[in-house]
């Protein structure tokens, strides 16, 4: 009885300690993964929020605006790009606001967020012309939820700047701007660098150089006051009067902002080099004061450039007799078409090339194609795009939905687009537009890229690029491969790629005003097969950027590698290659700044001069020579 009883007890001590070994196991396993849950929110918002300056709303506010007649002072928020993506402004608790107001810097395109506990709960775009105040209705969803903070950043850009930021309860609220009790010329920030620096002036006028020769020189001045102005001389930084103006020059209020030219003859005096550091004097109607604004060294832009810009219009095929649309696609049937002004084909057709088919861009025109083009030649007849009258801009094809495919084609001799405001850097452009290019001739090409890859995804195979008066071939955001391709004849670098991931191999560099190979911006490159015989620098990784290489051969280079930050928002940069082969004349086998690594064959290779490598890094970075 006894022994029975004891099997029953420990029958049933086993089942009671299954289930809560069970509970225990599930509660430990559910307390790891609520960890790791923790860990990684709390790590992936640390990682988000290192790429914001994050301030409080407090701190930027205290920089207020103030309004003065028709000047307006204030500091400005500097956000460097790619390594801080943006400000992130911390409110507290907001509720039942409706209007949040931005002073925005001019040039610029802006992101605006409002989060409630590190949530987007709604998101706004702003885009500047010149430094200007946003008030930004909120949705009624967003006011009654509340948020807690803002974030701005720039949709595009290398820079932007904020001035101010203010939380309105309605539209009325509006008193960013203040009257000054005291007038005064505000000199420019001069302090050392901070997070809040650079303050933005408008003054009672603005003054742009316009011409001159060796005996008279022009400018342009508008009055922004509200009042009239009264111009008196030009001068130099340190105070030398160089020309004066007559008694009467007195420019009316108009809030038309009317440029007025004064043209300076028979001058005494030599206008300094580059007009940089002079400033135009003047007083503002009823004020004793003199004040000065600088004279911007360069012609204003022409506001009728805007108005002039043809890249809005999407679709004028209809003005090409010669152009047919059949089924989808977009076709000539002649061997010849000319092209005698700007181009546009829609985004819903493929524009097609044949073998043999010639375009002939003149009197400035070009191609903006917003659908793929599939251009396939052959190696006995080639597509040619080029230009009899040396005027030709080149072909751009942007945000197509397809890929593009081109084989046996040659641009030759084309310039970049341009129209109005708007302009290009390739003479051959694909934005956020695939594309597949073999057996094809990029050559004498006057422009800053002869092919330009945006954000998107190429493959180019044995092509040819030769005599770019600028870079060759350039890409940014991009993912894409080179093979068996030949360099020649560049007047900058031969390939130069900024955040991309790329692949070269089997490829031949040959005479190269600068940089053979250049992987910059926090880029990834892997290299194979490489011949370069002569180039400033043959493979140069900057800016957070990696290059992996084997099977290398150097000559006649000035560098042979160069490792080196060039932007102050990135980082050193690193270089790993095997089997290399140093031939010829070799100025310098590597250049590295403090903190890049260069790994030839496994073996870390050490600095040289620290003072002769920053001389010459310096000159890089500046673009000047380095003998």
């Amino acid at each position: 009885m006894t022994n029975n009883n004891n099997r029953a007890q420990n029958n049933f001590i086993k089942v009671i300690k299954q289930p809560l070994v069970l509970a225990v196991l599930l509660a430990l396993v559910t307390s790891i993964i609520i960890a790791g849950i923790v860990v990684y929110g709390n790590f992936r918002a640390h990682t988000v929020m290192a790429r914001y300056e994050i301030i409080g709303i407090e701190s930027i506010n205290k920089y207020d605006a103030h309004q003065y007649h028709g000047q307006v002072y204030m500091d400005v928020i500097n956000i460097p790009t790619p390594e801080k993506r943006g400000l992130s402004i911390e409110l507290g608790q907001i509720e039942h606001a409706g209007f949040v107001e931005l002073y925005l810097k001019e040039n610029g395109n802006y992101l605006i967020q409002l989060l409630k506990k590190g949530e987007i709960i709604e998101e706004m775009s702003a885009a500047t012309y010149s430094a200007s105040a946003h008030v930004i209705a909120l949705s009624e969803d967003t006011v009654s939820t509340g948020y807690d903070s803002i974030r701005i950043s720039p949709s595009a850009g290398k820079y932007f700047a904020v001035g101010y930021v203010n939380i309105l309860a309605k539209f009325d609220d509006n008193v960013v701007l203040k009257p000054l009790e005291e007038a005064g010329y505000v000199l420019p920030f001069t302090g050392e660098a901070s997070a809040i620096s650079e303050p933005y002036k408008v003054t009672g006028i603005l003054a742009y150089y316009l011409e001159s020769d060796e005996n008279k020189f022009s400018i342009e001045v508008a009055n922004v006051h509200d009042r009239s102005v009264e111009l008196i001389g030009i001068k130099t930084e340190s105070g030398v009067v160089l020309v004066t103006f007559d008694e009467d020059s007195i420019i009316e209020a108009d809030r038309s902002i009317a440029y007025h030219t004064y043209t300076f003859e028979d001058m005494q005096i030599t206008i300094p080099l580059g007009l940089k550091n002079l400033y135009v004097s003047y007083k503002v109607e009823g004020a004793t004061d003199i004040k000065i604004e600088p004279l911007t060294p360069y012609k204003r832009m022409d506001e009728a450039l805007f108005s002039e810009t043809g890249i809005r219009t999407t679709d004028n095929v209809a003005d090409f007799p010669d152009l047919v649309i059949i089924d989808g696609v977009l076709k000539f049937e002649s061997e010849m078409l000319i092209i005698d002004h700007p181009l546009f084909i829609p985004d819903n057709i493929t524009f097609q090339l044949s073998e043999g088919q010639r375009i002939d861009l003149i009197n400035e025109a070009f191609i903006v194609s917003y659908a793929p083009i599939m251009a396939e030649g052959t190696e006995e007849e080639p597509i040619i795009i080029g230009t009899s009258d040396g005027t030709g801009r080149g072909l751009a094809v942007i945000k197509a939905m397809g890929e593009s495919i081109i084989t046996y084609a040659r641009f030759e001799g084309l310039n970049t687009p341009v129209s109005g405001a708007w302009q290009l850097t390739g003479s051959v452009t694909f934005y956020e537009s695939d594309v597949r290019i073999s057996n094809s001739l990029f050559a004498d090409n006057v422009c800053e890229d002869g092919l330009n890859v945006v954000r998107s995804t190429f493959l180019i195979n044995e092509s040819i690029f030769r005599n770019t008066y600028g870079d060759a071939f350039d890409a940014d955001f991009s993912t894409g491969s080179f093979t068996n391709t030949r360099f020649s004849h560049t007047g900058n670098d031969a390939f130069d790629v900024s955040t991309s991931d790329i692949t070269l191999a089997h490829m031949i560099f040959e005479d190269i005003g600068d940089k053979a190979i250049s992987i910059g911006e926090n880029s990834v490159a892997t290299i194979s097969d490489i011949q370069i015989d002569g180039a400033v620098i043959a493979i140069a990784s900057k800016d957070y950027s990696k290059v992996i290489g084997r099977t290398i051969t150097i000559e006649n280079s000035e560098i042979a590698y160069g490792l080196y930050q060039k932007k102050p928002e990135f980082g050193p940069a690193s270089i790993d290659v095997k089997d290399v082969t140093l031939i010829g004349d070799i100025g310098l086998e590597y250049l590295i700044e403090p903190g890049s690594t260069l790994y030839i064959d496994g073996i870390y290779q050490e600095p040289k001069s620290a003072s002769k490598e920053s001389l010459l890094i310096e000159k890089i970075v500046n673009g000047e020579p380095i003998k």
